[in-house]
């Protein structure tokens, strides 16, 4: 008998739980939340139908590359000997030559990263305030500044200056961009979106390197130019060529 009884009760209590579910999908679909008729779609179909959306969020990832650039630049050209020369704080005892303290390297090599937490963490509050496109020029001011710091640096407190811009820069596109790709790319493919920044972000810190060591071989102490170029990706993060999600349509 208290078998029957249990066997009875777990059948209502089945029974109930599928008619909550009815009940579920029911309220759900009052409010609008049906099928949007696009889940079929491949990666392909969706680009397609949405090129407008998945071109601003190629774009809005693509800047992921100047930001790999700027750090892999700054983390090798400390190795070129006209930065050496032009930032040195001490002697060799061996041979005499220029070259930078070990202190000197350990603050130049850290507050990047400790700009990129301030970026990461201050960044929210003022997207939060006023909006996703006075953060973008924000911290493309900020990436502007750190630039043009790192151009006319004479001594190394003026290239730790450049640096701590750098991380902030760095460190609020790492915040704003996936953010603003998360909200404007379509759901289908919004996942591969988002792993072309890290891609881009790798090219970029790739290629870093590379522009360093073709410089060294053509003029071995000349590290200005290297700096120069990163000028050329400030203009990937203009503010004024992403729209606002609200105004993106397919």
């Amino acid at each position: 008998m208290n078998n029957d009884g249990e066997d009875k009760y777990d059948l209502e209590h089945v029974e109930d739980n599928v008619g909550e579910k009815v009940d579920t999908v029911a309220e759900a679909f009052d409010k609008g939340q049906t099928a949007t008729g696009y889940e079929s779609l491949g990666i392909l179909e969706t680009v397609k139908t949405f090129k407008m959306a998945s071109a601003i969020c190629f774009a809005a990832t693509f800047a992921a590359a100047a930001d790999g650039y700027q750090i892999g630049m700054n983390g090798n050209i400390i190795a070129n000997q006209g930065f050496i020369n032009q930032f040195a704080t001490t002697v060799d005892n061996k041979t005499g030559e220029p070259i930078l303290s070990a202190s000197v390297l350990t603050a130049i090599g850290t507050i990047q990263s400790v700009g990129q937490i301030v970026g990461m963490t201050t960044l929210p509050f003022l997207a939060a305030r006023f909006g996703r496109k006075p953060a973008m020029f924000a911290l493309w001011a900020v990436l502007v500044a750190s630039v043009l710091c790192e151009s006319l640096a004479k001594k190394w407190q003026i290239w730790f200056l450049a640096k701590l811009f750098s991380g902030i820069g760095v460190g609020s596109l790492q915040f704003i961009t996936p953010t603003y790709v998360t909200e404007v790319a379509p759901i289908r493919i919004r996942g591969c979106l988002l792993m072309l920044y890290n891609f881009w972000f790798s090219l970029g810190n790739f290629f870093a390197p590379v522009a360093l060591q073709v410089m060294y071989k053509a003029h071995p102490e000349n590290y200005k130019t290297p700096i120069y170029t990163q000028a050329l990706g400030t203009h990937r993060i203009d503010a004024r060529d992403l729209p606002p999600p609200t105004r993106i349509s397919r």
